[in-house]
């Protein structure tokens, strides 16, 4: 699983970073906690002056095996597929 994750949902840090500056978190809704690995990112998009930062949450806890970047640039092909997300960039938001 490989999810961007809205803003405003809360994440309880429950690591320190890892090497691809992802971490592991838990996120709890309809009584349910489960722990996840997050990636966090900066976007810069054709026109815009600032980047947008990323979020990404995923079931693979391996980071070894699944780094951040990796895993962000999966997300980002499938915005340039499928939706208007043109033109964007990822660069480590850490």
């Amino acid at each position: 699983m490989l999810i961007r994750l809205k803003s405003d949902i809360p994440l309880r840090k429950v690591s320190g970073f890892f090497s691809d500056k992802s971490y592991l978190a838990q996120i709890s809704g309809d009584g349910v906690t489960a722990t996840v690995r997050v990636i966090e990112y900066d976007v810069d998009v054709e026109g815009q002056d600032v980047p947008e930062t990323f979020c990404l949450i995923t079931d693979l806890p391996d980071w070894v095996a699944y780094p951040a970047e990796d895993l962000a640039e999966l997300c980002k092909w499938r915005w340039d597929g499928s939706e208007s997300m043109l033109g964007h960039s990822v660069r480590s938001a850490a």
